[in-house]
C-alpha cells in the first residue's frame, strides 16, 4: 500500500507538472493577446483622431479666402504635418494588427498544447492509478497466501498437538 500511494503521488506530481507548465505558456500567450489587441485599439484610435483632425484642417484651408495668403500656408503646412503623421500612424495600426494576429495565432496553438497537456497528464494518472492497482492486488494476494500458508501451518500443528495427546 505504501508502495502504491509513493507511486501515485510521484506520478500525480508529474502530472500537475505537465499540466501547469502548458497553463502557465496559455496564460502568458493570452496576456500578450490582450496586450497586442488593446495597443491595437490605440494604434486605430490615434490614427482616427488624426485623420479627423487632418480633415478639419483640410476642410478650414478649403473654406479660407485666397487673398488670406498667410493663414492658407499655415493651413497647408499643417495638413502636410498632419498627413506625414497619420502615414505613420496608420503604418503604426498595420504594425498592430500583425502583432494582434500573431497573439491570436500563440493562444490558438497553446490552446492545442494545454488540451494536449491535460491529456497526457491524465493518462500519467490513470497509468499511475492502474500500476498501484495492481501492486495492491500482488500485496492482496501475497497476503492471502500467505494467510493460507499460515493457516495450514496452524492446522500441522493442531493435528501435531493432537497426536501427542
Amino acid at each position: 500500500n505504501d508502495q502504491a500511494a509513493a507511486l501515485t503521488r510521484s506520478e500525480g506530481a508529474k502530472a500537475d507538472a505537465l499540466e501547469l507548465a502548458a497553463q502557465r505558456a496559455y496564460d502568458a500567450a493570452a496576456a500578450r493577446e490582450r496586450t497586442a489587441r488593446s495597443e491595437l485599439k490605440s494604434a486605430e484610435g490615434k490614427a482616427d483622431s488624426l485623420a479627423a483632425e487632418l480633415a478639419a484642417t483640410e476642410k478650414e484651408r478649403d473654406a479660407t479666402p485666397f487673398y488670406r495668403l498667410g493663414k492658407k500656408a499655415e493651413l497647408k503646412d499643417r495638413a502636410a504635418a498632419l498627413s506625414e503623421q497619420t502615414r505613420a500612424a496608420n503604418g503604426a495600426v498595420k504594425a498592430a494588427a500583425k502583432a494582434s494576429t500573431d497573439a491570436s495565432s500563440a493562444v490558438s496553438k497553446e490552446t492545442g498544447s494545454l488540451a494536449k497537456a491535460r491529456s497526457e497528464a491524465a493518462k500519467v494518472r490513470d497509468n499511475a492509478s492502474a500500476k498501484a492497482a495492481a501492486i495492491r492486488a500482488e500485496a492482496a494476494k501475497r497476503a492471502a497466501k500467505a494467510t493460507a500458508s499460515a493457516e495450514g501451518a496452524a492446522a500441522k500443528l493442531d493435528r501435531a498437538a493432537a497426536a501427542l495427546e
